[in-house]
């Protein structure tokens, strides 16, 4: 008598079972393709601060747009692929640098790609990663090669941005609403070049290449605020330029380290001497450390958190190096 009943309770509980394992395959597969209902996004106060740098003399242009596509990698979107420009292309499995057609710039050329395949190991101890083309959609960073100072503003704005006056280089990078982002290229002015058989490529091209690595490791939707001699210093840092410290007490006595340094160019020497200055006390490793502890929090928290000392502790400390090396 119970048989029918027990057939249909039997029935029910397949079907249940059935449309619940469904209904799991299908939220998988619809969650690989759809973004989370409430998507983390890179702060507006984040976008102005960046998009102010260039006024404030930087080298590195940083621009926003509401999302990247598999487009905006492709190496054939390049500027120095779309203009009239003529340039002449030195390429391998990583780089692609866009110079004009004479032997010096070939020469150039080539010290320029050597240059940037040499920064990679050194890139990767510092910053932790390296991104190669497998890891950006397939792109290789372009480099451009400017023969005179017409050409590199017409390199520059040609990208969609204006350089200040007086730069050598510079590394421009766009993010999409949800951090995710793309290097354009780095461009490298007439001033840098082969000087007296030393190159001057070498300094320059890593300075740049660090920001590029920095910035696309970096996580704009957690980290809102940058000071500029965090990443100035970092650049300056991993291309051993060592910025001296300016022989004027009273200027090392008015920096800040919890505020912007209000001349643009006493960040890159005031950068550099804090990392050198964590190098000095705490050791090589400790600086790779707080650099990538930094991609994702402030430097008032990283400072707190691997030294057990507030930033405003430190900076007296890191003022006294400072002091002390402008008497030597």
């Amino acid at each position: 008598m119970d048989r029918p009943r027990d057939y249909f309770i039997y029935i029910g509980v397949s079907i249940f079972i059935g449309v619940w394992i469904s209904f799991i395959i299908y939220s998988f597969e619809l969650g690989k393709d759809t973004p989370p209902l409430i998507a983390a996004k890179i702060p507006e106060k984040t976008k102005e601060f960046f998009r102010n740098l260039a006024l404030k003399g930087s080298e590195i242009n940083i621009d926003f747009i509401k999302k990247l596509t598999k487009r905006d990698y492709d190496n054939k979107k390049d500027y120095g692929k779309k203009s009239d420009k003529d340039f002449r292309i030195l390429e391998d499995e990583y780089f692609i640098i866009y110079y004009h057609n004479n032997a010096t710039e070939l020469d150039r050329a080539h010290t320029t790609i050597e240059s940037a395949h040499n920064a990679i190991p050194y890139l990767k101890a510092l910053f932790g990663i390296y991104f190669y083309p497998q890891q950006v959609e397939g792109r290789k960073l372009p480099i451009y090669l400017a023969d005179s100072r017409e050409d590199y503003n017409q390199i520059c704005r040609g990208m969609g941005f204006d350089p200040v006056t007086w730069s050598a280089a510079i590394t421009h990078i766009t993010y999409d609403n949800q951090g995710k982002s793309v290097c354009r290229g780095i461009v490298l002015s007439e001033m840098v070049y082969n000087k007296n058989g030393l190159s001057e490529i070498k300094p320059t091209l890593w300075h740049e290449m660090a920001h590029y690595i920095h910035f696309t490791a970096v996580d704009l939707t957690k980290k809102g605020y940058f000071y500029n001699w965090e990443y100035e210093g970092i650049a300056s840092y991993f291309a051993g330029e060592i910025r001296q410290v300016p022989n004027n007490r009273g200027l090392i006595n008015t920096i800040r380290l919890n505020a912007q340094t209000s001349n643009y160019l006493d960040s890159y020497w005031v950068g550099d001497q804090f990392y050198c200055y964590l190098k000095s006390k705490y050791g090589q490793d400790f600086v790779p450390k707080f650099i990538q502890e930094a991609y994702a929090n402030s430097v008032s928290y990283v400072v707190k958190d691997l030294t057990k000392t507030s930033l405003d502790g430190i900076e007296l400390d890191w003022r006294e190096y400072c002091l002390n090396q402008t008497k030597n």
